[in-house]
This record gives structure tokens, C-alpha cells and sequence, in this order.
């Protein structure tokens, strides 16, 4: 039987914040050296597949050999999403299942369409409720534990100049409700959109990333966040690649360049 595996490449991905960076007038004299695991997310695939509770659309089951074929291949992190009432347990059989292989791991969250419908607070207060207990139980876990707190928030409803400040609140909250559980907890950080990288000037940015930890930290301080981005989005004609094997048919996506 044909099955289908999305197989999502994000090596090319652009992650905004590298080992040193430009910085405002009133930061000019510092140098930020960040978390090494974002050097690994440079060399990341996406494994879009689904768990035996559910998933963002009806997939390929998940299933460990499909980390020990990425880290065969040479990557070295893996990428998969996790719907805002995802299976918790699931999703931390797949962190085991990377980090077991030597693998960096990101979570990353679909947020609920509801969210663009309501009072944003509704959202804020969700979106920081779920990541506060996530960072809790999975404080144990290493550096190589990545949190993507917001997928495309233009994928459920936000857009518009106004919606994209909305949703700015939501990546906010998000990250003060992490940052008050773990303030070394590597984070990646989208723009509104689809994750489009025309937006991160002026929305990525301490007027909507307010957030603070530790001795009077804030965003620009903060050597444990990076921002991902997407420049041009491609699709393979018909979506499909094929391919000779176990695997007959890849569905691929080049997502970010």
C-alpha cells in the first residue's frame, strides 16, 4: 500500500538571530552568542506525520525509524507539529525517539482557529497556559528540545495589519509563560503571515515582544531565541515526488528559502 510521508525540508529555513547579530543604537556594543542547538536547526528536516491519537490532518503514523533515516541521512534535527490538544504523551515519545538518535528536536504548535474569532485574551491565556505546563514537564529534557511556539498564524485567521498585531500578542504570551518556567528553554519565534519574512520589521520586535525574565531581561537579551522566517514559498508539481522503496510516494514541500 502507498503510503504518504510529509517530508518537509527546513535546512534552507532563515534563522534570523545567528551567532552575532545588528542590533538597535541602545545595543550597538553587544555581541549575542546564541544556544548552540540553533546551528543544528540549519541542518533540520520537517517529519510531518501524525500520532495514533490525532494530528493536524490525517497522516502517516509516526514511528522511530523515520528519526533514525533523517539522522542516516545526515540531518541533524528533526521539525514536528503538535495541535493545541495533541496527545501530550505522544508528543513526548517523539522527543525521546530524537533525542535517543542524537537528534535536536522542535516542537512546534498549531494554534486553534477559535483564537481569531474571539477576544484575544481567550488566546493569550490558552496559548500561555499550555506552554507553562509543557516547559514544566519537559524541563528535564536537554537544550536540544526546541519550542516553535506558533505555526502560520495566518492558518487560523489572523490576517490583516490588525490581526497580525493580534497575533503578536499571542507569541508573546507564549514566551513570557516559558520564560517564567525556564529562562534557557531554546525558542523559535515566527512572524505573522505565514511565517513571512516581510513581517518581521515591525512586528518581531520588543514594541510587540515585551516579555521579561530574569534580572530585568528582555527580547534583545534573550540568547536562547531565535526567529524563523520564510521568504518563498514551492510546492513540487502535483505535490508529489516519486520515489523507488518502502516509501513509494514522499510528499515534499520546500517551505522556506
Amino acid at each position: 500500500m502507498n503510503q504518504l510521508l510529509f517530508f518537509l525540508p527546513f535546512l534552507t529555513c532563515r534563522l534570523l538571530f545567528g551567532c552575532t547579530e545588528e542590533f538597535p543604537d541602545n545595543q550597538k556594543d553587544r555581541t549575542r552568542v546564541n544556544a548552540p542547538v540553533f546551528k543544528k536547526i540549519h541542518q533540520g528536516v520537517n517529519i510531518d506525520t501524525s500520532v495514533p491519537q490525532n494530528g493536524v490532518w490525517f497522516k502517516v503514523q509516526h514511528d522511530a525509524a523515520h528519526f533514525r533515516a533523517a539522522a542516516d541521512a545526515g540531518f541533524q534535527s528533526v521539525r514536528v507539529f503538535m495541535p493545541y490538544y495533541g496527545d501530550i504523551k505522544s508528543k513526548e515519545a517523539q522527543i525521546v525517539d530524537a533525542l535517543d538518535n542524537d537528534l535536536a528536536i522542535v516542537v512546534c504548535m498549531w494554534g486553534l482557529n477559535s483564537w481569531s474569532k474571539k477576544d484575544i485574551s481567550v488566546g493569550t491565556e490558552q496559548i500561555a497556559k499550555k506552554w507553562r505546563h509543557l516547559t514544566r514537564l519537559w524541563k528535564k529534557y536537554p537544550g536540544d528540545l526546541v519550542f516553535e511556539v506558533l505555526n502560520e498564524p495566518e492558518g487560523i485567521g489572523f490576517k490583516g495589519k490588525q490581526a497580525h498585531k493580534k497575533a503578536m500578542k499571542l507569541y508573546n504570551a507564549a514566551v513570557q509563560a516559558i520564560r517564567q518556567e525556564d529562562t534557557n528553554r531554546p525558542i523559535l519565534i515566527g512572524c505573522p503571515g505565514y511565517n513571512d519574512s516581510i513581517y518581521l520589521d515591525p512586528y518581531v520586535t520588543e514594541e510587540y515582544l515585551t516579555y521579561t525574565f530574569g534580572d530585568s531581561k528582555g527580547f534583545y537579551d534573550d540568547t536562547s531565541t531565535e526567529l524563523t522566517h520564510c521568504q518563498k514559498r514551492e510546492f513540487y508539481k502535483n505535490g508529489y515526488l516519486k520515489i523507488p522503496g518502502a516509501i513509494p510516494q514522499l510528499k515534499c514541500c520546500q517551505t522556506c528559502h
